[in-house]
């Protein structure tokens, strides 16, 4: 159709012309942004046929896809003719409020697929998919899982969460979703003057520039354990510039420190994105819209995700970019342009901004929602030195009690002063005296119920809490005989028999399971599970003092481990030859094994066509393992031969390194 159409808010299919076609519609731009906003807008004539129709929450579809009408603006153009400024969202905007969320968390480890269509669970309920009941529905492409902590929240928001946890992109086909790992191809399509390229604007920022990054994961960890002690790691351009630009990037859900080291080094620049260690260039151009001259349709046609060639040779301009931000006229080939960047962040376009305020907010509460303690003391400090400041003005000093009430002649409240202290009452015994329910003193308060939205304390010692959540790092719980003990992130469990064997779980040392003690109550034997591996530690100590913590022997029941990825870039080998040396792998008793798998999404080409990328063969396999004096070499073959190109419907192949995890172990 060559015009946009408008249908009533419940059309779900779009048979036939609708309820008007907007034929007198002038100047309709769609516009698309990576993970970001995709909207419609156009003006109308208030003379235009179908224009009653053009009302909110309609529907307008326009190049195949559905727009729902958010609000119009009515003016009088340049020429004192009433025209309207309609403004729509695409029918995927419908996400954030098809249905409300009070709350997605403690959602542990579930993926895409779980938590929009099979259905999932945070432990306790089983609930649906929430796009059940719902038009919409979603196609998964990717692989992995994350976990929600989020309030009060939408469908759309979800989908976001997952967005940013997976690294993906989303697809929007009026009510189907589908996520991918990346949209678009490299077909080839060139920009050039003369051609199609009208104007073409460079801009570079380098605001954000890093070259020397500090990585932190949950509760605050860092990779000194893993980075030969140092915190931070450098980018290879570090010396491009004439200092050495330090900052940090926080990594939500990350809690192991090779895993966070691994994080950090992805945001470096590689010959196919450009990292934090560049300036960010973007190129802003207009084009003539080859593709829809029906002669150049086949191999002129390109779409937002795509990689596009940029020539200018008198601006000394040839870069391939990816279109990031599309702003096309679907009935108007003249007047399209694109935003193009070799980065890609978080959210496009309008929602840009909200990334200052995000970044505030993390710095004051965690990834599941709660507020971290250092900015609570800071409140605490806040608070006191506004009271301390407040106390320099005139005061009253009373040696005797004071007692204020709600009403002199039918008291029903009563609040007391007296030597240091405070009591609150709100009712009277039977006797006629205060019931004094609460009462504070410099050192703590004491009250038999405390209704509050929060609140600080460094001790509460209560008889019962009742709570629906309690939210802190810091917290201590202990059971009156001893044997149960929570304190911070660390979980203590005695067992009641003669051995005292005792279990303890905590992120940093793992789980532990001691099974005797000697007669100072010092562990003899444990069993540890931790980052580093599973092993028995066995203690010795040289003195009779309680507190020594004594040596450990420890017996490792996989005696080493080594993991990695490899390959993949464009100037890989096909063939490695991986050395891996110490102490440990040099011993000759121990046995290798080894697994390799691809760390790529393999796609075959198929009978009736493919795509960019697509493979027609690989091999991802171990040849041999080789020992020295200094450890093992392990010989790993792992190539591809892939779509490169796609021409009038034949693909051109090629063959290059295909990227793989390694795992070693020593049994």
């Amino acid at each position: 159709m060559r015009y946009p159409m408008v249908y009533d808010k419940t059309q779900r299919e779009f048979g036939g012309m609708g309820l008007a076609v907007l034929e007198a519609a002038q100047n309709v731009k769609v516009r698309q942004v990576v993970n970001g906003e995709y909207t419609l807008s156009f003006v109308l004539p208030h003379t235009a046929e179908g224009r009653q129709y053009v009302r909110e929450e309609n529907i307008v579809l326009a190049d195949g896809q559905a727009f729902r009408v958010r609000s119009f603006e009515n003016v009088r153009d340049d020429v004192g003719k009433l025209v309207s400024n309609v403004q729509c969202e695409h029918i995927s905007y419908d996400l954030n409020d098809v249905r409300h969320l009070p709350k997605m968390n403690d959602i542990i480890n579930v993926t895409p697929k779980e938590v929009f269509v099979t259905g999932f669970s945070d432990g306790r309920t089983n609930y649906n998919g929430l796009l059940q009941g719902t038009p919409f529905t979603l196609e998964c492409a990717v692989d992995g899982a994350t976990d929600l902590f989020l309030y009060k929240t939408s469908p759309r928001a979800v989908l976001n969460q997952f967005l940013k946890d997976l690294g993906c992109e989303a697809v929007y086909d009026n009510w189907a979703v589908s996520l991918v790992s990346r949209r678009g191809n490299n077909n080839g399509v060139q920009f050039r003057l003369g051609k199609n390229l009208q104007s073409v604007k460079r801009k570079t920022d380098s605001a954000g520039l890093i070259t020397r990054l500090y990585p932190y994961g949950d509760a605050y960890l860092d990779i000194t354990s893993v980075n030969s002690g140092k915190a931070y790691i450098d980018s290879p351009l570090i010396g491009l510039y004439d200092y050495v630009h330090e900052n940090y990037m926080d990594f939500d859900g990350v809690n192991v420190p090779s895993a966070l080291k691994a994080k950090g080094i992805e945001q470096w620049s590689t010959e196919d994105r450009d990292g934090v260690d560049k300036p960010k260039v973007t190129y802003e151009v207009s084009v003539l819209e080859l593709k829809k001259l029906s002669e150049y349709a086949a191999f002129e046609g390109f779409s937002l995700g795509d990689t596009v060639r940029v020539i200018d040779e008198a601006l000394g301009i040839d870069v391939n970019a990816r279109i990031l931000e599309y702003d096309y006229y679907p009935y108007e080939p003249l007047k399209s342009s694109v935003v193009l960047a070799n980065f890609k962040e978080n959210a496009g376009g309008v929602f840009a901004e909200l990334l200052k305020t995000q970044k505030l907010v993390s710095q004051l509460v965690t990834r599941k929602g709660q507020i971290n303690d250092a900015f609570i003391e800071s409140v605490q400090r806040t608070m006191q030195m506004k009271f301390s400041a407040a106390m320099t003005k005139k005061t009253v000093i009373h040696d005797y009690a004071d007692v204020w009430v709600d009403d002199a002649d039918n008291p029903a409240a009563a609040i007391a002063l007296v030597d240091g202290m405070f009591a609150l009452a709100n009712a009277k015994k039977p006797d006629g005296s205060w019931n004094w329910r609460t009462i504070g003193s410099g050192g703590r308060l004491v009250a038999d119920e405390v209704v509050s939205s929060w609140v600080y304390a460094g001790v509460i010692d209560a008889s019962q809490i009742n709570a629906g959540t309690i939210n802190t790092n810091r917290i201590k719980l202990k059971s009156n005989d001893g044997r149960l003990e929570i304190a911070g992130n660390k979980i203590t469990m005695t067992a009641n028999n003669a051995a005292n064997t005792a279990l303890t779980m905590d992120p940093a040392d793992g789980v532990r399971y001691t099974h005797s003690y000697d007669a100072l109550g010092r562990p003899l034997k444990t069993t540890a599970f931790d980052v580093s591996g599973a092993g028995i530690l066995y203690y010795e100590y040289d003195t009779s003092n309680p507190n020594e913590e004594g040596t450990a022997s420890y017996c490792q029941y996989l005696n080493a481990v080594y993991m990695d990825q490899i390959g993949g870039g464009t100037s890989d080998p096909q063939t490695f030859n991986i050395p891996i040396y110490g102490p440990v792998w040099a011993d000759s008793d121990r046995t290798p094994k080894v697994m390799v798998t691809p760390d790529e999404t393999l796609r075959f080409v198929r009978a009736d066509g493919g795509h960019v990328n697509d493979l027609s063969q690989y091999r991802c396999g171990v040849t041999s393992v080789t020992r020295d004096s200094q450890g093992i070499v392990v010989r790993v073959e792992s190539w591809k031969t892939y779509v490169y190109s796609i021409s009038g419907g034949s693909p051109t192949y090629r063959t290059g390194s295909l990227k793989f995890n390694i795992l070693v172990i020593l049994a």
